[in-house]
């Protein structure tokens, strides 16, 4: 259907959008107006509300960090004999001053040490005793001619530097079987690999034997003729 207005033609759709605009206006006009003559009696009952009243008050902050520390200075620490500890003089975590005693070992064992070792000095001393006694009665053989060197000074071989050519040797040995048959007798010039003077000298140089002769002057000489 088409309605002519002003002279202009207007459709169905307008003229339905047209009357629902004046019927929203008239309908709010109209709540306006009874809300203005309705009586009070007919209001919306009031919202309870609390008051607080604020006071100053202190709050404490906990902050927690995580984190790492290390020593400004490192000492190491390090025992000068071993032992088992008896106390600790400190807990972890004190404050050390210099030559401060940290802990303390069980002495017992060190005290019996000391005990063993004052024994062992005095049986050396006791041997050290014995041993003059018997050197100065041997001095006193030695001097009524009862023993020998080699018997006084507790050796159990005799060595001799006669070469094995000459009639020294025979002499040398002689001897010492016929003053005491039970020492040794070492021969190096027959024995060892000593074949001549120079050996012999190289071997003193070697081990520090003291010798009269050098290389310029290698042999002996006799202040007289009975060879004294």
């Amino acid at each position: 259907m088409t309605l002519r207005a002003l002279g202009r033609p207007v459709t169905t759709a307008s003229t339905l959008l047209l009357l629902a605009a004046l019927l929203a206006a008239v309908s709010a006009c109209g709540r306006r107006q009874a809300a203005e003559t309705a009586p009070a009696g007919d209001a919306p009952a009031a919202v309870p509300v609390e008051t607080l009243t604020l006071a100053p008050d202190v709050f404490q902050r906990v902050v927690t960090l995580s984190g790492s520390t290390e020593a400004l200075r490192e000492v190491d620490i390090s025992a000068k004999l071993a032992g088992s500890v008896e106390r600790f003089d400190h807990e972890l975590g004190d404050a050390l001053a210099k030559d401060e005693l940290i802990l303390s070992l069980d002495l017992r064992p060190f005290r019996a040490a000391v005990t063993q070792a004052e024994a062992g000095l005095l049986a050396a001393r006791a041997a050290a005793d014995k041993a003059a006694k018997e050197y100065e009665r041997s001095r006193e053989l030695k001097a009524r001619d009862r023993i020998s060197d080699a018997e006084m000074e507790g050796a159990d071989a005799v060595a001799h530097g006669a070469t094995g050519k000459g009639n020294d040797q025979v002499r040398f040995e002689l001897t010492v079987m016929a003053l005491n048959p039970r020492l040794r007798i070492i021969a190096p010039w027959r024995e060892w690999n000593i074949r001549g003077r120079r050996d012999a000298l190289d071997y003193a140089a070697e081990h520090n034997v003291p010798v009269k002769a050098t290389m310029e002057r290698i042999y002996s000489q006799d202040k007289n003729l009975w060879h004294l």
